[in-house]
């Protein structure tokens, strides 16, 4: 049976990719919450990869979450995650 997650994620990771230019034309609050998505949707998916050897997207998209999460943080040191 099939992850009803993989659905939602694969839908998240849309909606995450219009954030990769914009972003920045965002509220602080509005960042603060996709942040929090983000760092969810990049937890998903490492278990994913790591522990079920089953990943979901490719390394590359992976990548670009990451490093939006890394850029956003950049910004806003404050809402740095150590995990």
């Amino acid at each position: 049976m099939a992850d009803p997650r993989e659905d939602l994620s694969l839908r998240r990771l849309k909606k995450f990719q219009s954030f990769y230019s914009s972003w920045k034309k965002l509220s602080p609050e509005e960042i603060r919450g996709v942040l929090e998505e983000l760092r969810e949707e990049i937890r998903y998916h490492n278990f994913r990869y790591f522990v079920l050897n089953q990943p979901l997207i490719p390394d590359a998209e992976y990548d670009r979450l990451f490093r939006l999460l890394e850029e956003i943080e950049s910004v806003y040191p404050q809402w740095m995650d150590p995990s």
